[in-house]
């Protein structure tokens, strides 16, 4: 999804990175080929800024990060994406979907790109003025691998690389810790994101509707939308049968949301851990269309 250009005097996301010389080309949201590859797709929904930074029409960029979205294009095209903690980056003028997981996603052709975006974004909300030191080596690191749920299924090429990127971790003195996230976390994640969002779109939507100075509805908005999947999901929020209400809003973020993230952080911390590490998808870039593309 986009980040609505607004003045430089703001502090969104574009505008800061504008601020800091960087030149803003407009790419089209709707790019379907990879350029590796041009019947694979770049991934989605930050698609057309992964394609761009795999073809090398630019080295940095921007998308958006919901549940994927900028770092499966940056998997696909060869490049990195970076998912933040949620406060991290103001995210005024990013189309919203979940509001309660969307974030603005710097995109880069390297890591090192990725850490200066990172650095000059974060700028918007003074939440890293505390930020350590990066390390000068990983030695000691430990570093979390959970075959189970995050390993399995994967194709051959991908378990390939990604075995061979553990290789270059261990090599660089981190210690991989073979440990498993608890068996409740895939059952439990599907609980609350979707039926969230369906409190959340048209309220978030509306409000960023608003705020762009756009005259047009939601529902005027999810009339026009061209993607027959993606208009049904803007239109099941509207349906009374297919919504939540605020109070089981809040229920499913104060118990099944709480419990997901109660349980990872025990992960982190029962095993000591410092990071954890694992494939960002399981596929290779997916053939355009195929059943499985998105």
């Amino acid at each position: 999804y986009p980040c609505v250009p607004w003045s430089v005097s703001d502090e969104r996301p574009v505008s800061t990175l504008e601020y800091d010389g960087a030149l803003q080309v407009e790419i089209s949201l709707w790019v379907r080929r990879n350029p590796y590859n041009l019947t694979r797709v770049p991934g989605g929904s930050s698609g057309g800024t992964g394609a761009a930074l795999g073809a090398r029409l630019a080295v940095i960029g921007l998308g958006s990060d919901t549940q994927g979205s900028g770092r499966i294009p940056a998997a696909f095209c060869g490049c990195t994406g970076f998912r933040p903690s949620m406060g991290r980056y103001n995210i005024r003028g990013v189309m919203p979907l979940r509001a309660t997981f969307d974030s603005v996603s710097p995109m880069a052709t390297t890591v090192e790109d990725l850490e200066l975006m990172d650095r000059v974004l974060c700028r918007t909300t003074n939440v890293c003025a505390n930020d350590p030191e990066p390390p000068t080596s990983l030695a000691g690191l430990r570093v979390g691998i959970s075959r189970f749920h995050y390993f399995e299924n994967l194709e051959p090429d991908v378990a390939l690389i990604v075995e061979r990127s553990l290789d270059i971790l261990r090599t660089a003195g981190a210690q991989l810790v073979q440990v498993d996230i608890p068996r409740e976390i895939p059952d439990l994640y599907p609980e609350f994101p979707d039926p969230m969002a369906t409190y959340e779109l048209p309220r978030e939507v509306s409000f960023y509707l608003a705020d762009s100075g756009s005259r047009t509805s939601y529902l005027e908005l999810t009339e026009q939308i061209a993607d027959p999947e993606i208009q049904e999901f803007f239109y099941d929020a509207l349906d009374p049968e297919q919504t939540i209400s605020i109070d089981e809003f809040i229920e499913i973020r104060e118990t099944k949301q709480a419990t997901f993230q109660k349980l990872m952080e025990s992960y982190f911390y029962d095993n000591d851990l410092d990071v954890m590490v694992y494939p960002t998808a399981p596929v290779e870039a997916i053939p355009i269309g195929s059943n499985d593309e998105s």
